[in-house]
This record gives structure tokens, sequence and C-alpha cells, in this order.
């Protein structure tokens, strides 16, 4: 792993760097590396995909004469470690050997060498859920999807849990239209954020941009199909939303993606539509009231495939002293092109302050 021609025989000075030459780990599922030091140093362990843009996050801290393993999923095609002297003195060495025995020195060499059950002192993984969320993996995504909605009557369910109350109103089936935007102040006029689907084959979602004009409509020149998400700046560090915050279709009205309440900024809507060309897996559901005393609300996943017809999935119970949180196992596998969101079918009590949401892993096909 570590490459002839990997080495120095100088020890580093104060605030030096030493930073040894690329190896290829493509055709590795992990690599495993043992550290040890004479005085404390900064190793980064980095993946690149070809050499030159190199991902220095992974950053660890070895002290004096402390044998540590570290065990790296290969998330690139390249591998090296850099190793900085932060020990406020000079001579810091370094020794770097592969499990399998390959051996470069950082540095001078230290008087004794690191044995194969050094693995025993620490030991750490970086698994697919890190490497995700970091963006890592070309082909995976995490989605987290969140809702509120603050008012479930039992005279008034079904209900999705978003901002706009009622049943969501951005799954229209007819064609893709401008998207416009309003709100219910007149001291709304900065800019509104939004991340939406330009069809139903559009194969990632987008981001577009609008300058609000208080309550008068603003057509944002963006055509779309689905909406995601959406954040508003006020452009003061201290001011949030002061009105309702609408975005809409233009033509089609009735077709109301987010609606962001008073003094948020951000919407809360826990609906999702898997882009075209990706599957989606519901690796975790959730449903929990807050504010409320008593009350309990039955609830289930509601999709509508492409095209489909709707269907209710995976029905759940939540209550005030017991809180819905459920892990599909292995996932609750959902199509491309599918629509998402939680449906409550019925509230024992009316002014139900519900949350619920889901966490996707999407993977491209």
């Amino acid at each position: 792993m570590i490459v002839a021609g990997n080495q120095t025989i100088s020890p580093l000075a104060n605030g030096a760097t030493f930073t040894g030459v690329a190896a290829y780990v493509g055709d590795r599922a992990s690599v495993s590396i043992a550290l040890r030091a004479d005085q404390r140093c900064a190793a980064y362990m980095e993946f690149s995909p070809d050499t030159e843009n190199w991902d220095s996050s992974l950053m660890y801290r070895v002290e004096a004469n402390v044998n540590e393993v570290h065990r790296l999923t290969v998330t690139r095609a390249y591998f090296r470690v850099r190793v900085v002297n932060d020990s406020g003195a000079d001579q810091t060495v370094l020794r770097v050997q592969t499990l399998a025995g390959e051996v470069s020195h950082l540095s001078s060499p230290l008087n004794s060498s690191i044995q194969a059950d050094a693995d025993a002192a620490v030991s750490r993984t970086f698994g697919e859920e890190f490497m995700a969320a970091r963006g890592l993996l070309s082909d995976v995504q995490i989605i987290n999807k969140f809702g509120r909605n603050s008012d479930v009557d039992t005279g008034t369910v079904p209900e999705d849990v978003w901002n706009g109350g009622s049943t969501y109103a951005g799954f229209p089936t007819g064609a893709p239209e401008e998207f416009q935007v309003f709100s219910s102040s007149a001291s709304d006029v900065g800019v509104l954020t939004f991340t939406y689907l330009a069809s139903d084959t559009s194969t990632a979602y987008s981001t577009g941009t609008v300058t609000l004009n208080g309550t008068t409509p603003v057509n944002t020149g963006v055509t779309g199909y689905r909406m995601h998400a959406a954040n508003y700046s006020s452009g003061s560090a201290t001011t949030f939303n002061v009105g309702t915050i609408t975005l809409r279709h233009r033509t089609t009205t009735a077709n109301v993606f987010c609606v962001m309440p008073v003094g948020r900024s951000q919407t809360n809507i826990c609906a999702y539509t898997v882009p075209a060309g990706s599957t989606a897996y519901i690796r975790r559901l959730f449903c929990r009231m807050i504010g409320s005393a008593t009350g309990q609300v039955d609830g289930s996943v509601w999709v509508r495939t492409l095209n489909g017809s709707p269907r209710l999935r995976r029905p759940f119970t939540a209550g005030t002293s017991a809180p819905f949180e459920e892990y599909p196992y292995g996932g609750l596998v959902i199509q491309a092109g599918a629509d998402i969101t939680v449906r409550i079918s019925s509230a024992s009590a009316n002014n139900l302050d519900i949350i619920a949401g889901f966490d996707i892993v999407l993977v491209k096909d």
C-alpha cells in the first residue's frame, strides 16, 4: 500500500509537513494502517480519484509511543498519508505500516517496530452512511425529510404532515408549470431559495432563487413539476419571514408546493418525489406529537407510483407518550418517479401538533 520512495530520512521540524506518495487502492474494499510517533503530530489519511483532488476530512492525532490501527473503507482510487508536526518542537518521527507488513518511514525510523497485533489498540471503521453524507459515494445520497402539521383535528383528517394543512397539494398530475411565490406580509422582500424537479424525467433536483415583492405574486421564471424544500433569507442577521410565504404553480394556483409559516424561514414538508433513474430506500420512519398532554393519531406512508394509483403503506399509531419510530429492515423500497408523504388518517382530539418524517438512502439505478 505504501509504495517505494514514500519516505524521508530527515526529522520533521516544528510546523513542517511530509506528504507520502499516493498508492493505488481502487482494487481494495478497505485499507488498514498502523501509526506510531515519538511526539505529537497530525496524520491526515486522504483519498483521491485522481491524485490531485484530496479529501482531508479524515484526521487523527497520535501521541508519543502510541500504537494505533485505522481501518478505512476505500472511497476513491488513490490513498496517501500526510503528516504535520504540530508538537511545538522539532524531531517528530512517524512510522507507517500496513498490517500486511509493507513499511514506509514518513521521517526517520523509530527504534521499535509496530507489531502485527497492534490493532488491539484502536480500530475505526467509516461506513456507507458517513461516506454518503460526505458526498464520497457518487451513486448514493442521503435524503432527510421532516414535516410539521400544527393543527390536526378529528373532523379534518386525512391530513398530511406539512405546513399547508389538509392533504399535500404539491403532487399534481398535470404538466410542469412556472412557479410563483408571494407572502402574506408586505415586509417580506428577501430571497427565497427552492429545490425542485423540472419534470418527471429529471434525474436530479435543481435549485432556483427568487426575490419576493411582499404580497404581490412574483413569477419565478422557473418551470417545475415537484418541490423538495425552500428557505428564506430576509437580508438581516436577526429577521425571519414576517408573513406566511406560499410557493405554487402560476396557472394552476391550487398546486401549492410550499407554505412557510411566519418566523420560520424554512419549510417543513414531509413530502418527496423520487427522481427518475433512482430508487429510494426508506431506512427510518418517525411520527410524534408535540405540545399536547394527551392525544393519539393513526397514519401510514402514502405512496403513489409514477402514473399509478396511491396506496397506504406501513400503518402506525403515535401518541403523546408513545411516539412512533421504525427502521424497516433493508429499507422500504420506493421506485423512481414515486411520490411519498406521511398521511394522518385519524386523530383522537382536535388541535394536535404533529411532526413526522423519513430518512432515505437514494441510489442511482
